[in-house]
């Protein structure tokens, strides 16, 4: 039924087998050093629920470490479209204060909606409108200065 070569099931079932085996280990190393240091054995966690946290964090941690891969794949391919000179600090500087403001200080989903829309108004401005593209950029910040002064999803 189930050939456990090299195939994917193989390598599934040794990474789950590994992966529960290291939190057993990890289980009785807890229960170890609740004994070593004396603490009741009714203020111990639940075995099953310490399991499930074990997993949750190890998936986290297995998130973050792909996201990491994958940024730095990312970055160093678009390094080669988008180069760093002289003087792009002062480029970036206003696109970025825009963002800030639409957004909304100390929040950071106000600063992913506020880069959303600063990109897409600052594109559409300068394609359709390109001798007054920082008119573009710069009113949708008035607006919403005018009618939220503290940004879109910021703290009051």
């Amino acid at each position: 039924m189930w050939r456990l070569g090299g195939g994917p099931v193989g390598l599934t079932v040794g990474i789950l087998g590994s992966v529960y085996g290291g939190l057993g280990v990890a289980q009785a190393f807890q229960y170890a050093t609740n004994t070593m240091w004396g603490v009741p054995r009714n203020n111990r966690p639940n075995p099953l629920r310490a399991r499930g946290r074990s997993l949750t964090l190890l998936g986290i941690a297995g998130l973050a470490f792909l996201g990491t891969t994958a940024l730095t794949i990312l970055g160093s391919i678009g390094g080669g479209f988008l180069g760093v000179y002289p003087g792009l600090d002062f480029e970036i500087l206003p696109i970025a204060f825009a963002v800030v403001i639409i957004g909304g200080m100390g929040s950071l989903g106000g600063a992913a909606v506020g880069a959303l829309l600063v990109g897409l108004a600052d594109n559409f401005g300068k394609a359709l409108f390109p001798e007054i593209s920082y008119f573009t950029l710069y009113a949708p910040m008035a607006l919403i200065l005018a009618v939220k002064p503290t940004g879109l999803f910021g703290r009051e």
